[in-house]
């Protein structure tokens, strides 16, 4: 069966996996130690790249990492010469560089100048121990009244955190928050255990939920590591799954590795039905129950590729779990393609 490919609608670019914090639950193990960055000729190169294999679907350019920041001027250039190419820019941040409002204010100024649209700051209970977060209410606060589109991301947690407390108690964020200038997501907390320590006793929980969300990761942009290596998807697990490596951009052409993904049918399922639908097809074939999850599609993803039991169910009964999941496909794959077409 021939699968159309979804177009990419933007390019992600995880320009470092160097980091001015070392979380210990890190989605990419990123610390300060993390050598490896791309160059503004590297970041250069793969927009170009990118741009000449779908010229009338990407129209953003996300940085991030790691810590992009961290780049100093490359971050500038590299704003700059996307907003040259007619792209919209945006960066991922910890906002460590925004120690008070004024150079806050003074820095997402200038970025803005050069083409940046969008930021997103991250915070959370690991985060805190190396950015505080006055650091990134300094930033989410500029960029607002700036005009940058912007999301502040703060990690989900059981019992309440004092990041929530003082968030909850700042009547200006809250405003801002109210008139639509600055966005609050509370995506779930999942472990990672990159030194080994012992989990959180107060970690989210699934209860064997019937709630399945389809995957919003997949089949969206081109994203590239430091080493040029493309993964699959832009969800926060990605590199603690190998079958979401798709190929490197050095060795071959970047369009046939981004559609290579579209041979995969647990990955268009994942995208038309979600991680849940997954699990709820398994545990239908075998009885088994999947009620010790974090609430995150995936940290959900993540076992679906890794737990050993899993992809050999799903593999001796692909013509049954596959055939709904192609015929959604199908009809989204269209309606996307003709949404993301530069008119």
């Amino acid at each position: 069966m021939h699968i159309t490919p979804i177009k990419p609608s933007g390019i992600t670019l995880l320009a470092t996996l160097r980091c001015t914090a070392a979380c210990d639950n890190c989605c990419f193990g990123c610390n300060p130690k993390q050598g490896r960055s791309m160059t503004f000729e590297e970041m250069k190169d793969y927009v170009n790249k990118s741009l000449e294999a779908y010229p009338d679907s990407i129209t953003k350019l996300c940085l991030t990492g790691g810590e992009c920041m961290l780049l100093g001027k490359e971050v500038d250039k590299i704003i700059s010469y996307a907003q040259s190419k007619g792209l919209k820019a945006s960066i991922v941040s910890n906002a460590y560089w925004a120690t008070d409002y004024d150079r806050a204010y003074r820095t997402l100024k200038r970025l803005k100048n050069k083409g940046l649209t969008s930021a997103c700051f991250s915070t959370g209970e690991d985060h805190n121990r190396y950015v505080p977060w006055m650091s990134v209410r300094h930033a989410a606060v500029a960029a607002a009244r700036l005009g940058i589109v912007n999301e502040l991301r703060v990690e989900n947690q059981l019992l309440p955190t004092e990041i929530i407390r003082d968030l909850n108690a700042d009547d200006e964020v809250t405003e801002l928050i109210n008139q639509y200038k600055l966005q609050l997501s509370t995506p779930y907390w999942m472990e990672y255990d990159n030194k080994g320590k012992k989990s959180r006793h107060f970690k989210m929980r699934l209860m064997d939920s019937e709630e399945k969300i389809p995957c919003n990761h997949l089949f969206q942009d081109i994203i590239i590591n430091p080493y040029g290596e493309v993964y699959a998807c832009c969800g926060i697990g990605v590199c603690h799954i190998p079958q979401m490596r798709l190929g490197n951009i050095h060795h071959e052409p970047i369009q046939t590795i981004y559609e290579r993904v579209f041979e995969d049918v647990l990955k268009i399922w994942l995208y038309t039905e979600g991680p849940q639908d997954v699990l709820a097809f398994v545990k239908k074939k075998t009885g088994q129950k999947f009620n010790w999850h974090t609430r995150h599609n995936c940290d959900i993803c993540r076992t679906i590729f890794t737990d050993k039991s899993i992809l050999p169910i799903l593999r001796d009964n692909v013509f049954e779990a596959a055939s709904l999941p192609l015929l959604f496909y199908h009809c989204k794959a269209k309606t996307e393609n003709e949404r993301r077409t530069k008119q």
